[in-house]
Parts: structure tokens; sequence; C-alpha cells
């Protein structure tokens, strides 16, 4: 790639091009003096005439269209933030983000102004802070999670100052978002700007119009419904009016009317079908590949070079240097590292900016700017291994700062019932009571697209070209739970895989839609799998069968009865590997053997021992380099054998992370809920909560029945899209909602079983509206025109009109149509026009121009 055209200071030092900071010491704003270093905070600050001023804090959330602000946001680290979050001293360490938000329409002097004072604030807090560019209508998720109620876009900039907020006209808005809305107001009341796809609020004051798109989701009908009752209550409106898309001329004839003020009913068919041409940006490519650029300086140039095309692993970053990340156009990050200069860090938004413009992305491309060892979850997700600087144990923080685990100690002490029963925290790990009382298990392989149980003494024997079902179900605490396995051998078919899920579906129906389902492919076994077999889980090759062979050899993997399995190998001196512990079992009259690996683990041949005492009970225990040529013979002679150990799994430490997937029209659309609460897990949705490990698909009650069907392949999906290139074949676990385990609600700060009890539906929230809605609002507004023909109006000098106190005005004037009693000539030098040309207005614009004159 060729250089981006940045110029910087160099100097040679023997033969080397080191780095010079020229930079002068950066006066601080004195906007920032209320920034605390030491405490949390939530601060925003407007550009306005080239300064900024702090926005009030009741303001929090409205944003303009021509305006461009920045938001610092400073939280205890694993703590929830949010607007309206309190200001207090933590005790742990703070993770600071600072976001500049550009309007859609704001000019170049303000966007670089914003865009300047965030460097200027990040150096004033050591450098530290994680930068974002935020672009109107493509703002992060991170971003939207601060304002939970949601965020309001209105036209015009500075100009409209605060205290026009305060001002109701008549306005359309279109509703935007499943979680954090965007209410984004329409340049005009038209109906050219409305599509069948969305929801549209008509907001005129007295009433509210929810305008409801045939082909819109619940979800933002639900949110809808939430701000229309807002509105009405910040503005004291008489009523909330619900108008169905195409039903428009069905509305009560008050109503009807009344709409028909402000939007010309004969014009409906101006109404557009639904628009995807925003959601496909939100798509995330299958299959995409992550690009990382290596960042450098030569001979007073900086220069950008392709270094690596994903997956991408920490160990590809420098502290020496700065790096750009390319997640295929669809985010771009700059990671500067610890020993890079000064210059470097605040220019690294900049950089990543100029290298958009450069690829040709869109000027929307979300742009993040991050320090080494301050890097967020968001960031981390997109290496396949990553391990913070203080976590010895390879683990993971979980949310709200509640435990710290590693991603083996988070489930290794886990049964299959302990997907249900509660969590012991000790040390920082979860741990499970594992004597199961009262338990059973029942084990179905698939054969010829049927089930066929398999026999006790073939359980825990797994064949690679099959596929099987193990329901497993316990009592506890008085209450019967299910837990419904099926294993996909790596050599199995697709009819037998699909087989298979038909039947888990089937079973789950029989035992009333409660269990939960596990999808395991061969090799991904979960260890409250695995424990089921106490250690003893075989995957034999081949076809199933119900007797174990005369002869085989066992490669044993794993150091406990929740990380072990065994794999049948050919038996043969190849197949050995010094890492690792073998049985054979060479026929029923001959010599057994466990053959140890001079690498292996004392626990791994623990667990060898534990497998051969059930398939080998007579064997001689064999040490490598001690076997004597006997051993040799019986497996066919001597050969050459690996001293490599298989690859494992990548070591990632990531917060767990949630996701509301869904697929619109026939391609994957993501969007992350950051700061996530228990509130989140909306019934008309399907999350999925991403543990890196595992996937548990979390499915609503009210939850879109096409996509409840079809959740395992919208969860492969979204694996297959994770730019970190993660494998697919992870535990993949089926939650429905009311039936949440604890393994799925530990990973939540609080859990409160009877939340969803008081849950209402978009429908029952649009019927408590309607039936609390006057009847009789419609008519009296209807009823304010003008009683008589304007020449009919007493006329009356400008002056004498725009006396506020109506005692003090001349009798016999019509309070609401001031303008009426104007002369003709009087009318034009007051309104600029005649009075016939005003009439045509609609009564909203009518009343925009009144008050503009002091007539209303």
């Amino acid at each position: 790639m060729t250089s981006m055209g940045l110029m910087m200071g160099v100097k040679k030092v023997q033969g080397k091009t080191q780095k010079m900071d020229r930079s002068l010491p950066i006066t601080i704003d004195p906007a920032f003096r209320s920034v605390s270093k030491n405490s949390t905070n939530f601060l925003i600050w407007r550009v306005e005439k080239m300064q900024l001023l702090p926005l009030a804090k009741s303001h929090y959330g409205t944003f303009h269209t021509e305006d461009a602000y920045i938001v610092y946001v400073a939280a205890e680290r694993g703590k929830i933030a949010s607007h309206d979050m309190p200001s207090y001293s933590p005790r742990g360490p703070l993770e600071v983000h600072i976001h500049f938000w550009l309007g859609a329409e704001c000019s170049t002097d303000s966007a670089t102004m914003a865009a300047y004072k965030s460097v200027e604030l990040d150096t004033y807090l050591g450098g530290s802070p994680v930068q974002h560019r935020e672009v109107q209508n493509s703002e992060s998720p991170r971003f939207k999670s601060y304002f939970k109620s949601g965020i309001r876009l209105l036209i015009g900039g500075v100009e409209f100052g605060q205290s026009s907020l305060r001002i109701v006209e008549p306005r359309l808005f279109q509703v935007r978002g499943r979680r954090s809305p965007v209410l984004l107001q329409m340049p005009e009341i038209s109906w050219r700007f409305f599509n069948s796809g969305d929801v549209f609020i008509l907001d005129t004051k007295d009433v509210i119009f929810v305008w409801i798109g045939k082909f819109s989701n619940s979800l933002e009908k639900l949110q809808a419904a939430k701000i229309a009752k807002k509105l009405m209550e910040e503005h004291h409106a008489l009523s909330i009016v619900f108008v169905d898309d195409g039903k428009e001329m069905d509305l009560p004839q008050s109503e009807k009317l009344l709409l028909g003020v402000y939007l010309d009913l004969n014009k409906r068919n101006l109404v557009r079908d639904r628009i995807f041409d925003d959601d496909k940006s939100m798509e995330i490519l299958i299959n995409s590949k992550l690009k990382l650029y290596h960042c450098s300086e030569e001979d007073g140039t900086y220069k950008v070079v392709e270094a690596k095309t994903g997956p991408l692993h920490q160990s590809d970053l420098h502290s020496s240097d700065s790096f750009i990340i390319d997640n295929c156009g669809h985010s771009v990050w700059a990671w500067i590292g610890k020993h890079a200069s000064m210059r470097e860090r605040n220019e690294g938004i900049r950089n990543a900016h100029g290298f958009v413009k450069k690829k040709g992305y869109s000027a929307g491309t979300p742009v993040c700017r991050v320090i080494e060892g301050g890097e967020p979850p968001e960031f981390k997700a997109l290496f396949l291994s990553w391990k913070d600087k203080d976590d010895l144990n390879f683990g993971f923080t979980l949310p709200h700062g509640s435990y710290k685990a590693s991603p083996k100690s988070a489930t290794v002490k886990l049964d299959a019932a302990s997907l249900h029963r509660p969590l012991r925290i000790q040390n920082g790990s979860m741990e499970s009571i594992l004597n199961i009382i009262d338990s059973k298990m029942e084990v179905w392989r698939v054969s010829r697209s049927v089930l066929k149980e398999v026999p006790f003494s073939a359980v825990g024997r797994f064949y690679t070209n099959d596929c099987y079902l193990i329901h497993y179900s316990y009592n506890y605490a008085g209450k019967n739970h299910h837990v419904l396995y099926y294993w996909l051998g790596l050599h199995s078919t697709v009819m037998e895989q699909t087989a298979l899920a038909y039947h888990t579906v089937a079973e789950d129906e029989r035992l009333g839609g409660i269990a939960v389902q596990v999808r395991v492919v061969e090799g991904k076994e979960p260890p409250h799998f695995l424990h089921m077999f106490r250690g003893r889980l075989l995957i034999m090759q081949g076809d199933h069968s119900d007797e174990m062979p005369r002869n085989f050899m066992l490669q044993v993997r794993g150091t406990s009865q929740e990380t072990t399995r065994a794999y049948q190998v050919h038996l043969r001196a190849a197949s050995l590997n010094t890492n690792y512990v073998y049985v054979l079992k060479l026929g029923k009259d001959e010599q057994n053997y466990i053959w140890c690996g001079r690498k292996s683990t004392g626990d791994e041949r623990d667990m060898a021992k534990h497998i051969a005492e059930k398939y080998a009970p007579q064997h001689l225990v064999l040490y490598e380099g001690q076997e004597k040529e006997t051993f040799w013979e019986d497996i066919g002679g001597r050969d050459i054998y690996s001293d490599k150990r298989l690859p494992e799994n990548p070591v990632h430490c990531l917060s767990p992370r949630l996701f509301c997937c869904s697929s619109p029209c026939g391609y994957l659309k993501v969007e992350e809920v950051v700061h996530y609460q228990q509130t989140d897990l909306m019934p008309e949705d399907i999350m999925i909560m991403d543990t890196w490990e595992t996937l548990f698909i979390w499915i609503g009650a009210e939850a879109n029945q096409e996509e409840k069907r079809s959740c395992i392949q919208l969860a492969i999906e979204y694996l297959k899209s994770d730019p970190s290139g993660r494998d697919v074949k992870i535990p993949i676990v089926l939650i429905k909602q009311g039936h949440e385990p604890p393994v799925f609600t530990s990973f939540f700060a609080r859990w409160d079983d009877d939340l969803w009890k008081s849950h209402k539906t978009f429908g029952e929230v649009r019927k408590e509206l309607e039936n609390a809605k006057p009847t009789i609002q419609v008519e009296l507004k209807l009823n304010t025109g003008p009683a008589f023909d304007f020449e009919d109006y007493p006329k009356y000098p400008f002056h004498n009109l725009i006396e506020k106190e109506p005692e003090k005005l001349p009798k016999n004037v019509d309070l609401l149509h001031k303008e009426m009693h104007l002369n003709e000539k009087d009318f034009a030098a007051v309104f600029g026009m005649r009075y016939k040309e005003f009439a045509k207005f609609p009564k909203w614009k009518q009343d925009i121009l009144k008050k503009d004159v002091g007539l209303f």
C-alpha cells in the first residue's frame, strides 16, 4: 500500500531511524476542568462557534444533525456505563472512552474541532482512553448502550439552542433500533419519508400518531409505543393514536380528519415498501478475513503496509509499533503499542480515518484507537488468541466485575445436571455439586433416519460415522429437568445429522418444550457432557457396534473426568506420540498395555488407568524407552512416531458478549448489546451469549417462529461470520425463556426469575394506551379553526395584538387566531405574504409562523 502522506520528523541514530516527538505541551481547554481523573463520570460537550460548551444533563441523549459533540465516559471496569450514572471514586481501575459524534450535516470545521479536542482531552488523561469516532446513523453499539431509553436526532444545529428543545411543534420521527432506539427527525412531515418496514411518530403536540409499518418488527413497535408515551408525558399531549399501515381510512372520523391536517391522505401512495439498505450496512460477511497493517515511518513519511491476513493472534502486535486492523470495512482499529511515541498516540485516530478514506469505505465506518493494555472486549474479540497481562490462568472477566474465572474453570466442574444446579463461587472459580441423585440417561443413535436405542453395555462409546441423541434427566428441588445432547460424528452424513436435528426437536416437544438442547460435535465435547461418562468417553472409528473390537488402541487425552476422552487409533507403532498415554487391548488371552509417553503427565496416566479398568483390566504399564521387544512385536514392529503435541484450542480471555441475531432477508444481521442486563433479553427476540468456548442461544417466548426453527443454523452462521476465524464446532446450547440454567444466568450481575411476569407485549401496551384515550380530544382540536372568513374579523393594529395578557387585548379578539384581526397591508408586512398564501399551509406550519412573529 502506498504512503498515506502523513509527514513526521525523524532523525538518524547509528543507521537506525528513530521517531522524534516535537509536539509542544497542549493547553487544556477550560471545558475539561470538570473532568476528574480519579472518579467515574459521564460528560457531553457540544461544539458551538468553535468552542466547547457543556451540554445540560437534561438534554443528554439529544443530538442535532448539524452539530458535533464530545462524549466522555469514565466507568469502573466491569460496571455498566450510562448517561445518568453517579460520579464516585471507585476501588478498582477506571475504563475510559472518548467518543466524538459528528452529525450528518455538521460542518468540516466543527468535525475537525471535535476531533482535535478529543485528542486534547486524551492527552490530558495520559493518552490511555479508547477513542471512538461516531457518525450519525452509524453509531457503535457501545455508544448507543449509554442511552438505554434511546437517542433523539433533531434536524438543525447550534442556532436552535438548547431552549428550542422546549418548543413543541409538529414533527415527524422515524423509530429505529430494538433496544436503544434512535428517534430520527425527518426534514418535513410528508408521506415520502414513510416506508412499510419501519415505525414513524407524528408528534403534533396535542395528539401523537404512531404509524405502524406492516413489515416493522415487534420490538421497534414496542419501542415506538414507549417513546410515544414519553412524548405525551413531556408536553402533556391529550392522546396517542395508533395508525396501521394501509388502514388510515379506517380510523374514526375525527382522528382521520386530524391526521389529514398534517398528511394528505390522498397522497398515501407515496409510502415506500421495506427498505433494507440501512440494515445491510450491519451485515456480517460470512468467511470475511481480517487484515493487519503495520504502520511505520521511513524517511519522514508515514507508511501503512499490509502485514497479514487473519486469523490474528495477540503475538502479531508489537509494543514498539502501531498497527491498523481492518475488519473488512465494518470497523477500523488503530492499535498503539505502549512504546510508541506520543505523536503516534495522538495521530492514531486520524491515521485510521485516513485509512478509511484511502480504502474508499463508507464515511460512517466506525473508527477507534486503542492503547496497548487498554483494549476493550470488542477489539480482543477480533483475535483468535488473547491473554491479558494480569490473567495468570488465561481467564476471562465475567460481566459487572462479579468474579474472574478461566474458560476452563468456568465449566470444568460441571456435570450435565449442573446446567440447572446452583453454582458456588470459591477463589474466583465456579464449582457445582457433582454427585447426581435420581438421574437417568437414555442414548439413541440414528440408523437409517430413525432412532435406535443404544444398549447399556455400549453407552459411552461413540462412533465417528454416526450421530447420537442423549436424554439426560434428573430431579432437583422437586422439579424434573431435562437436557438433550445431540452428538455429531465428524464422518456422519448430512442425512443423519438432519434426521438427528428433527428427532431432537420432536423429543423436546414431547417433554413440553422445556429441555435444554446442546449441540456437540466430535472432539468439542463440553465438560458437563464428558462428566456424564465419568472420564470413560470413547470415540471409535467407523460405524456403530454394540460390541468392542477384539484388538484396539486408544489415545487418551485429558486430565480429569471433565476433560478426558479417548480416541481409537490404528493399532501400530506409528500411531504413538511421546506427549500422550495409550491403552492397548490385544485380545482376551494376550497381554494388554498402558503405554506412557515421556512427555505425558501423571494426571493423564491416571485417566488412562481409569479407562483401562473397564476395557483392559489386566494390563502392563510401560514407559517410553523401557519397552521390551515383545511389545513392539505385539503391535507389528517398531516404527517412527510423532513427538509433536496435537494442536489445542487457542486461549482467549474474553468477557462474555451478548448479541441479537436475525436474518431479515436471507443475510445475517448481528447487533451487539454492550453493558447487557437481563432486561435486554426481550421475549420477542433470539439472543446469543458468546462465552468463546460455548455459544448459548436464548429463545424468547414470543420470538419469530421461523427464526426459532432455524436458530441453530443462525448460530453456525454467526460462528462462520466471526472475523477471528474461530472453530464452528464449539458446543451450542439452546435455552428457552423461563428455563435458564445457572451456567447461563451466572453471566448476569443480577437475575430475577419473575422478571418477565411484568413484561408487556406491543399488543398489550397498545391496548392499554388506546383504552386510556379520551374520545373528545380530536373534536376539540378540530373546532379551533377560524369561525369566519378573513374579511369578517374586526381589524386591529399589530402592536395591540401581540399583547400576551388576554385582558389587555381588544374586545372580541379570537385568542387562537389573532392573525385574522390584521388588515391585508399589516398581514403582508408581518408575515411577508398575503393571507391567501398563508391559508394554504397546514395548521402546524401556520402555528410555527405565528410563533415567529409573536401571535401564537
